[in-house]
C-alpha cells in the first residue's frame, strides 16, 4: 500500500502534492506567511539519469557551479520558507537554470498559491532585485 501511494505521488507530482497540502493546511493557520525567504541551492551529482513517469522533468545536466565543481552535473533546488522557518514552497529546477529566472518562478507561483490578504514581504538574495 506505501509503494502505490508513493507511485501515485510521483505520478501527480511530489512538488505539487506537497505545495498544495500546504496551501490548504498551513497558510490560513497563524503559521501563514508575513515574511518569505527564498533562496536556491544547487546539488552536485555524478551517474547517468533516466526519465521516469513519463513527465515533464528537469534536466540533470551541467550549469553554473556555486562549488566551482565544473565537471559535475547538478540541478537545483529552489525554497521558500516563512517567519518561522517552515516551508511553504519547494520546486526543484534544472542544473543550468539561471538563479534569477529560479526566484522569479518560485515567486510568481507562490503568489499564486498563497493569495494571502495581507501583506507578504520577500526576502531573497541580490538576484531577486536584478
Amino acid at each position: 500500500m506505501f509503494g502505490r501511494t508513493l507511485d501515485a505521488i510521483a505520478g501527480y507530482g511530489p512538488t505539487e502534492s506537497f505545495n498544495e497540502i500546504v496551501a490548504e493546511s498551513l497558510l490560513p493557520s497563524e503559521f501563514g506567511s508575513h515574511c518569505v525567504h527564498i533562496d536556491t541551492m544547487n546539488f552536485s551529482v555524478t551517474g547517468e539519469y533516466e526519465h521516469d513517469f513519463g513527465t515533464e522533468e528537469i534536466q540533470i545536466t551541467y550549469g553554473y557551479p556555486k562549488d566551482g565543481r565544473w565537471d559535475l552535473k547538478r540541478f537545483v533546488l529552489g525554497m521558500a520558507a516563512n517567519q518561522h522557518g517552515v516551508p511553504l514552497f519547494l520546486q526543484t529546477f534544472s542544473g543550468n537554470e539561471s538563479e534569477k529566472e529560479s526566484i522569479r518562478t518560485i515567486i510568481q507561483a507562490l503568489t499564486e498559491k498563497l493569495r494571502s490578504t495581507e501583506k507578504v514581504y520577500n526576502i531573497a538574495d541580490a538576484e531577486f532585485y536584478t
